[in-house]
């Protein structure tokens, strides 16, 4: 097996970064970075190895990642146990988890609206809080639409 390279340790570390920052488990990003920096899927044994966390970390972070329809188990012939690779719908399912989150908390605000004054400094703030993620919904579905005309872009140049 050969190393990770600068570029690849690089991405990864963001990937761990940004997962923290999301509140999912810093090694399920680091599985993620890792899976998107490979052409091929990468068995089980070699996500341990590579990025240096212990098999039941792989197994619990890989679960969660296809349980968020991320990635995805497949087996390489002539090979035992599991492999992964990151699944071509991978952005979609981000965008769609972005999403669920940003409606809940969207309907946190205005359920917390109620328990607050009509003209209180705390809903207003509250208020303009929610027109900011009300339009990050609006950009994510514009960024939904531009990957669902790239793919399908793709599809069509690969039909003709």
């Amino acid at each position: 097996m050969r190393d990770i390279s600068p570029l690849q340790t690089r991405f990864v570390s963001l990937m761990e970064s940004i997962a923290r920052a999301e509140g999912i488990s810093p090694n399920a990003g680091k599985i993620l970075g890792f899976l998107m920096m490979q052409e091929e899927p990468v068995p089980f044994s070699e996500l341990a190895c590579r990025l240096k966390i212990s098999r039941g970390s792989v197994s619990e972070n890989t679960c969660l990642l296809i349980d968020q329809g991320i990635i995805r188990r497949v087996h390489i012939p002539g090979r035992r146990g599991d492999a992964f690779e990151v699944r071509q719908d991978a952005s979609t399912a981000l965008l769609e988890r972005r999403r669920r989150m940003t409606l809940e908390v969207i309907a946190d605000l205005k359920e917390m609206w109620g328990e607050l004054p009509e003209a209180s400094f705390q809903r207003e703030r509250m208020q303009g809080l929610e027109q900011f993620l009300s339009a990050s919904l609006i950009a994510a579905d514009v960024l939904a639409e531009q990957i669902t005309a790239q793919k399908d872009s793709q599809t069509e140049k690969k039909n003709t």
